[in-house]
C-alpha cells in the first residue's frame, strides 16, 4: 500500500470513529435527561437512533450506488457485501427506535411483541437479571423462560432500575447486574462506551 493510500484510509477510520463517538454522545445525553411524567414508565429509544439509522441507510446505500455508477475499475464484491452490511445494521437500529417499547410498573414489566400485542413479565416470575457488559443490556429471565431484555440506551431505564432493585428477589441478582441497577436508579446509567 502507498503511503498516500494509507493516509486516506487512516482518514475514513478517524472520521468513522469521531461520527460514533459524537452518536454515542448524543445518545447518552438524550438518555441521561429527566423524563416528562408520561413518559417515565414508558422505556423507548432515543430519536437520535432514527436520525442515525436513516443517515447510515442513505449514506451507505448512496455509497453502494456511486461505486457502481462511477467506480467501477476498483469495485469489488467484498465492497458491496461491506456497504450492504452497514446498511442492514442502520436498518437494525430504525427497527429498534419504531418497535423496542417497554411499559414498567409495580407489576412487571411489558414488551411489545412483533404483532404489536404486550406480553407482561411479572416482577414475581423474574428469576434471573442480568447485565450485559457487552450487548448492553439488562436481561430478566422468568421460571418459565421468558426473557425481556432492557437496552441501557433507553429512555426512563432509571424507573426500570428503581422498580427492579425493589421487586425481584435478591438471589436474582448477581453483584455487577446489582451495582449497575443502583446507579442506574441513582441516575448514573451504565456508559455506552
Amino acid at each position: 500500500m502507498n503511503e498516500r493510500l494509507f493516509w486516506i484510509v487512516m482518514a475514513q477510520w478517524i472520521v468513522c470513529g469521531i461520527v460514533v463517538t459524537v452518536l454515542l454522545g448524543w445518545v447518552s445525553m438524550q438518555r441521561d435527561r429527566r423524563p416528562d411524567a408520561s413518559e417515565s414508565r414508558i422505556l423507548r429509544m432515543p430519536p437520535v437512533y432514527a436520525i442515525a439509522g436513516t443517515i447510515g441507510v442513505v449514506v451507505f446505500l448512496g455509497a453502494l450506488a456511486w461505486s457502481h455508477a462511477y467506480a467501477a475499475e476498483w469495485r469489488h464484491a467484498l465492497t458491496d457485501a461491506v456497504f450492504l452490511l452497514f446498511a442492514g445494521l442502520s436498518c437494525w437500529v430504525l427497527s429498534d427506535f419504531a418497535l423496542v417499547r417497554l411499559r414498567v410498573d409495580p407489576s412487571g414489566v411489558s414488551t411489545r411483541t412483533l404483532s404489536g400485542r404486550w406480553r407482561t413479565l411479572a416482577w414475581s416470575q423474574v428469576r434471573e437479571v442480568r447485565y450485559s457488559t457487552m450487548m448492553l443490556y439488562f436481561r430478566l429471565r422468568a421460571a418459565d423462560g421468558a426473557t425481556a431484555k432492557v437496552p441501557v440506551t433507553a429512555l426512563g431505564l432509571p424507573a426500570f432500575a428503581r422498580l427492579a432493585l425493589r421487586f425481584v428477589p435478591d438471589e436474582a441478582l448477581d453483584a455487577l447486574t446489582r451495582e449497575q441497577l443502583e446507579e442506574t436508579a441513582a441516575g448514573r446509567p451504565p456508559p455506552l462506551l
